[in-house]
């Protein structure tokens, strides 16, 4: 029964940090590219869906798809929040640059 109870708490305690990186970086994603975060987060919500419904039917196997599918998430947050750190620091924003060069 220990084991168990640990286990589960484990698995909560993993569950609860991915939410919470998730989240963090979405908003903070969001600042910028609001559409991108936005999409970004149901591919998240969708991997997690499939990841359980993949180990459920099938057993460890049937996780690929969903971990697949949220390293590609994971990846695309990466690339975003660094594209994000760029403008912050060059002290610009994408959505004025990209009205600026419309009204020239």
């Amino acid at each position: 029964s220990n084991g168990t109870n640990s286990t589960m708490l484990k698995g909560l305690t993993i569950t609860f940090y991915n939410g919470l990186q998730v989240v963090l970086s979405s908003s903070s994603l969001g600042i910028l590219f609001p559409i991108a975060a936005s999409a970004i987060g149901l591919g998240v919500i969708i991997a997690r869906l499939l990841y359980a419904c993949g180990y459920n039917t099938k057993g460890p196997q049937g996780r690929v798809i969903g971990t697949t599918i949220n390293a590609l998430c994971v990846l695309a947050q990466i690339i975003l929040s660094f594209m994000s750190a760029i403008y912050w620091i060059q002290g610009t924003n994408s959505q004025t640059e990209k009205v600026d060069h419309l009204s020239t």
